[in-house]
C-alpha cells in the first residue's frame, strides 16, 4: 500500500489495538481481474471469499467477545471487491480504499 491508504489503514489497526479488537479469519480471492489499466493504473476486480472472518474484543479476563455490526459480518461468504492499484518503482500498489459490496458477487 502506499500513502495516503497506508496511513489510513495503519490508524485503524492502532485504534482496534487501542481498543483489545483482534481480528481472525482468512480471505481467498476467487477469480481476479484486470478491468482497468492505462500504464500507471489499475483497476482489480474480484469476489474475495471470507471463511466467517471474526472481530473479537479481548475482555473477561481474556474470554475473546465477538464484537457486533462488523464488516462482512460473522457468517462465511463472498464480497465483491474493487481495488486502485498504482505502479511505482516497478512494483503495483494499492494506492485507494477498496470498494467493496458485503455479500455481493455480482458484477465482481
Amino acid at each position: 500500500m502506499v500513502n495516503p491508504l497506508l496511513q489510513e489503514w495503519q490508524s485503524k489497526m492502532i485504534q482496534q489495538d487501542t481498543e483489545g479488537i483482534i481480528v481472525e479469519g482468512t480471505f481467498a480471492p476467487e477469480h481476479p481481474r484486470v478491468v482497468s489499466n492505462n500504464g500507471t493504473t489499475a483497476e482489480v476486480s474480484d469476489c474475495v471469499w471470507d471463511t466467517t472472518v471474526q472481530y473479537y474484543e479481548a475482555s473477561n479476563g481474556g474470554t475473546p467477545e465477538a464484537v457486533p455490526n462488523q464488516p462482512g459480518g460473522t457468517q462465511a461468504g463472498g464480497d465483491g471487491l474493487q481495488v486502485t492499484f498504482t505502479l511505482l518503482g516497478g512494483k503495483w500498489m494499492a494506492s485507494a480504499a477498496p470498494s467493496t459490496e458485503v455479500g455481493n458477487c455480482t458484477g465482481y
